[in-house]
């Protein structure tokens, strides 16, 4: 879907499909609107965070990519990964600061703090990424993406990006790639705690912890951050008022390993409070609310998840079985100037959007070799959404999928087929392909080809400016890469190219669009990473991406929120064993807007941001940080309108044993 022109718009500030807020009154308008070896894990490790120990004690194991845990350099996908630990040591804390130091992976915020933030993976929509965190499907049914900003690092041991169409093994939501954030629950005994004080009246506290005795394991995490923050609209457009955030979230999990079971419970739990600021009707832009007013939005996601899995001792044979259900409530209050010649009165305004999930799924493996297995399951998902504007509506879809996977000396391969059932729109064949080849000891070659298939949203088809006659989105991507390893050092060069047909977008003025199926978009473009160790105490990582993308509508125009250029540049130093500092550099290009008002299509200016901190171990146990992020104090839009943080200090103090 074309998130640029697809926009849901309330009177009360309902999130458009960019993350606009716009006034609009209820009675009158609403515009449109797991380590594959020999031990006796396999396709459970994939969901066991206690099994993941294994596998953040060996880096180079990815769990996301096949559904059980496969040796990273053995993957004919393109992935990424980043470390929880590595992260917080450079005080990041919120998930989406750590996804910027991936290729190819750019965000639009809706101003600081807790404001709305989505992510494109190589040009793609928000809504083709499916995010995972321990197993759970956590996209918004309402609007089928993943607000980032309420995501943070407590506890988290890794995040696995995939790149490119995921939807034979994780179905609708992964046509365009997969984020799966993994904590620490059951590495071992553990306690942490940090807390932090910063710019904008920002506090913070968080608590995190593991066991794992061989039979029990789990794991807590739990953070409370707030903030007085910024003006969610630019205050280089003359805004001022401050926009708050308050948020805690908890994700527990515990598990049991009785006689080849293990049995595995996963929870997580946020509530979010920020103040916004919603759209003018007269320019198209953000501005604040009037004196005495304000604009908030509670926002709470509750998700569970239950699994049991089973592996015979000769390791040839697993069993996994998983049930998840979710729920997301976002309450809305904003405040309207009035409009009379739209029929819009003065005051706030309130809105309601409600949208739930219940997930079940069933996996088996069974290895013929060392050198083959195979993997097949069977998965249903059913979600219900309903927001002030219509009444709940329901939508089903039960699939079935298996995928091959084999390994020779020099090749390793995958080869894999979905096929989905869905009860509006029919079925579905989805497939996908893999292939490594070891040119030599340090040479690599992958490529992969896959097809995804996206089907239009509850939202999209019934709100305001909806359409029932939508028809589903396909989409078919490709990539090739080579790899280079040399003791210290690694390069990275990726094709690729993704194109989408049966674009869902809004067509027509204001307040008139209705959603439509239009034509297609094409992302293509090149990727570049470089990692070296220097002597030790110096570590460089650097990546810049190249995209293409366009929509053609039928006419070619540029993609919304991508930028065609973009790179990040990290350097670290080891001082001495218990200090170090590092700093960091993001340049991200112009990119093309969209004005809804209007139906025009501003520039965003391309901009360069450097952080800098230091981190010194004053014991084994106790550990103080500081940073300075955007140290030039750059001004800078990821949406028209909306305001991002300048110059920010922030002092952080960690215990841990």
């Amino acid at each position: 879907m074309i998130e640029a022109d697809c926009r849901l718009t309330t009177r009360v500030g309902g999130l458009d499909k960019l993350g606009r807020i716009i006034l609009i009154n209820t009675a009158d308008i609403m515009t449109y609107k797991t380590l594959w070896s020999a031990g006796a894990i396999s396709v459970a490790a994939f969901l066991s965070t206690s099994l993941y120990a294994e596998e953040q004690s060996l880096e180079e194991i990815n769990v996301t990519a096949h559904r059980m845990p496969v040796a990273a350099d053995q993957l004919g996908s393109t992935s990424f990964s980043l470390l929880g630990s590595e992260l917080r040591e450079q005080g990041i804390y919120f998930v989406s600061e750590a996804l910027q130091r991936a290729p190819g992976v750019s965000l639009a915020s809706n101003g600081g703090a807790g404001a709305l933030t989505q992510i494109r993976l190589r040009g793609q929509e928000a809504n083709h990424t499916l995010v995972l965190l321990d197993g759970m499907r956590i996209n918004d049914p309402v609007t089928g993406f993943v607000d980032l900003a309420n995501l943070r690092l407590t506890g988290v041991a890794r995040i696995e990006i995939l790149y490119g169409p995921q939807s034979v093994l994780y179905g609708t939501d992964a046509s365009g790639g997969v984020i799966h954030i993994i904590t620490n629950s059951g590495k071992e005994q553990s306690l942490g705690l940090s807390a932090e004080v910063g710019s904008n009246q920002t506090a913070r506290a968080a608590i995190s912890g593991s066991f794992d005795n061989e039979t029990f394991y789990g794991g807590l995490q739990y953070s409370h951050y707030q903030t007085d923050g910024i003006s969610a609209a630019s205050e280089a457009r003359g805004n001022s008022e401050k926009d708050r955030y308050e948020s805690d979230a908890a994700n527990v999990q515990l598990g049991a390993r009785l006689n080849g079971f293990d049995i595995n419970l996963v929870g997580y739990d946020s509530r979010n409070t920020v103040g916004f600021d919603a759209d003018d009707l007269t320019t198209g832009l953000p501005i604040d609310e009037a004196p005495g007013f304000e604009n908030l939005q509670d926002r709470h996601s509750q998700y569970l998840r239950a699994s049991a899995s089973f592996a015979t001792s000769d390791d040839s044979f697993s069993l996994m079985i998983a049930h998840t259900q979710g729920k997301d409530t976002n309450e809305t209050s904003s405040y309207s100037p009035g409009y009379p010649s739209w029929g819009i009165p003065a005051g706030m305004q309130d809105y309601l959007a409600e949208g739930e999930r219940e997930y079940s799924e069933v996996t088996a493996n069974y290895r013929f070799s060392d050198a083959a297995q195979l993997l097949i399951g069977a998965d249903k998902l059913d979600e219900e959404v309903g927001t002030t504007y219509f009444a709940k509506q329901s939508v089903s879809s039960n699939s079935v999928f298996a995928q091959l996977m084999g390994e020779t000396k020099a090749i390793s391969y995958s080869l894999g087929l979905r096929h989905d059932d869905h009860d509006r729109f029919g079925t579905e064949l989805s497939y996908r392909g893999t292939l490594r080849y070891q040119l030599s000891t340090d040479f690599s070659l992958r490529a992969s080809y896959g097809t995804g298939f996206k089907a239009p949203s509850l939202f999209e088809l019934y709100d305001f400016g909806g359409n029932p006659q939508l028809k589903p989105e396909t989409s078919k991507g490709a990539d090739i890469g080579l790899d280079w390893q040399h003791n210290d050092i690694t390069l990275s060069a990726t094709l690729f190219q993704q194109d989408t047909k049966q674009l869902i977008r809004s067509v027509g003025s204001f307040p008139n669009s209705q959603m439509e199926n239009v034509d297609s978009s094409e992302a293509k473009g090149l990727a570049l990473e470089y990692q070296q160790q220097f002597a030790s105490a110096w570590q460089f990582s650097a990546n810049y991406t190249f995209t293409d993308a366009k929509e053609y509508n039928p006419q070619p125009q540029p993609a919304l929120r991508v930028p065609k250029h973009q790179a990040y540049a990290m350097v670290n130093w080891q001082i001495v064993e218990q200090a170090a500092i590092w700093t960091q550099l993001r340049y991200t290009g112009d990119r093309t807007d969209y004005n809804w008002l209007f139906a025009n299509y501003p520039t965003l200016d391309s901009y360069i941001t450097l952080d800098v901190g230091a981190r010194y171990q004053v014991t084994n146990e106790f550990a103080v940080n500081f940073g300075v992020n955007n140290l030039m104090d750059e001004d800078y839009e990821s949406v028209t309108g909306f305001g991002q943080l300048g110059r920010t200090a922030s002092l952080i103090v960690s215990y841990s044993f």
